[in-house]
């Protein structure tokens, strides 16, 4: 089953749909290895494993239970539960007539890429319950069945829900896979790393990068809490790294915009819960609140978030024609409120493909302000010689982007520049590869 371990943006999703009521005495576990070494796992001690070319089966004899992994055919126009109803509709053809599933549940960040549902059968006259999980990875054009079944009689869900998650969570690239529930020792690089994850995935969601006095707010905040708990309850923190490179193995323009919306709407869900006293909570509110706001309705809509970040960062390519070295934070407001107005001038005139690639600015942006602040000299170097590109004039333009002697008037043909550039998406790929680079977030999720 080669394909099983390729990267997930899902992990998180599937540790809360997995997260049981009660927790159980853990079993012990014991690690498999595929016979190529390209991904390992962990399952309950004394199961037997059976892998074939796209389905593992994990069974306990002695209790009729089993856990299941099938790679499902994979369709983008399907959703997740698509997936799921496809199998059960197959076993319900080939095996088991009588099966059904209910309790279907998702949530609004990751309804398009995981669905959980549970679903009873019977076999051979005894009756099951079983709880599945399904996720769906666009960016490696996959869709994973994962599942526990146990007789009925003395069936416990949360016992279930506790050997599937460990299967889940144990799944890694590699050789690589450790225990479930089993930490090990925090060290500090480890939690800083996560750290730095955090504040990207946030700063992501959020479609623009924070002041450092704002994300010192955050992480203050974060290391206090990380201060007063155990271990086992910071190994949460490692899945950050991991959606980071989701986030870097996001296929397109369109795929990195619609994973920042979905971040945007976790990241929402969770104020909601959150004590609006927390300074860190208060702060990340304020910046949802204001730059969530709609200036022109509309599919899609032209927000202050994706407004804001195009003009900056129309304006700092200008900046960089005239002082090539230059940093974003040296970018005038003024000359980004101008490009602003101008935008919102243009706006009635741009297609629904120009307006769309207006609104994914705010990832791209966060993700090369990222690149401009950690990456090497020379591969910022590069960046710049990309960004440089998008104000500069056409060929066939005889008009200045800027009054003498610095950034100025911004003409409206120039404005549009930006959408009709192809150059977009060189940047997106290398400033993708070079955070990966810089940030030591070298390899996938699984």
């Amino acid at each position: 089953m080669k394909r099983t371990c390729s990267s997930f943006l899902t992990l998180s999703a599937i540790l809360v749909l997995l997260t049981p009521a009660v927790s159980h005495a853990a079993p012990a576990w014991q690690k498999f290895i595929s016979p190529d070494k390209t991904f390992s796992f962990h399952y309950p001690q004394g199961w037997k494993v059976q892998a074939k070319e796209s389905t593992i089966e994990i069974t306990n004899a002695s209790a009729d239970e089993q856990l299941l992994v099938v790679a499902l055919p994979y369709d983008k126009a399907k959703t997740p539960t698509d997936s799921a109803k496809f199998l059960i509709d197959a076993i319900r053809t080939s095996s088991s007539p009588d099966i059904t599933a209910a309790n279907w549940e998702s949530n609004s960040a990751t309804k398009d890429s995981t669905i959980s549902c549970r679903a009873t059968y019977s076999d051979s006259g005894r009756k099951y319950q079983s709880e599945v999980l399904v996720v769906k990875d666009d960016s490696s054009g996959q869709v994973l069945w994962f599942s526990f079944s146990g007789p009925e009689a003395g069936y416990s869900r949360s016992r279930a829900l506790d050997i599937l998650q460990g299967l889940v969570s144990s799944l890694a690239k590699g050789t690589g896979s450790t225990p479930p529930g089993v930490t090990m020792p925090a060290a500090a690089g480890t939690l800083e790393l996560n750290a730095r994850a955090f504040m990207f995935v946030l700063e992501f969601a959020l479609g623009a990068p924070l002041t450092e006095g704002q994300e010192e707010t955050v992480l203050v905040e974060l290391r206090r809490g990380w201060g007063s708990r155990p271990a086992e309850d910071l190994k949460k923190y490692d899945a950050y790294p991991k959606i980071v490179d989701s986030i870097v193995h996001a296929g397109d323009r369109a795929a990195l915009d619609d994973l920042r919306r979905k971040l945007e709407a976790s990241t929402r869900e969770w104020i909601e819960t959150s004590d609006r006293s927390d300074p860190a909570v208060a702060l990340i509110a304020g910046v949802l609140k204001e730059k969530g706001k709609v200036l022109i309705p509309g599919n899609p809509a032209l927000t202050i978030m994706a407004a804001d970040s195009y003009s900056e960062l129309y304006a700092y390519s200008e900046l960089l024609a005239r002082i090539p070295n230059a940093v974003p934070d040296r970018v005038s407001p003024s000359v980004v409120a101008e490009i602003k107005s101008q935008l919102l001038k243009a706006w009635s005139g741009f297609t629904p493909e120009q307006r769309g690639q207006v609104a994914s600015t705010p990832g791209l942006w966060v993700s090369i302000r990222s690149v401009l602040r950690y990456a090497p000299s020379a591969d910022q170097t590069r960046i710049r010689a990309q960004l440089v590109k998008i104000a500069a004039p056409s060929e066939s333009s005889e008009e200045p982007t800027s009054q003498p002697g610095g950034q100025g008037s911004v003409n409206n043909n120039y404005v549009r520049n930006l959408v009709k550039h192809q150059v977009l998406m060189n940047i997106n790929q290398m400033t993708f590869n070079h955070y990966m680079y810089c940030h030591g977030f070298k390899s996938s999720i699984y």
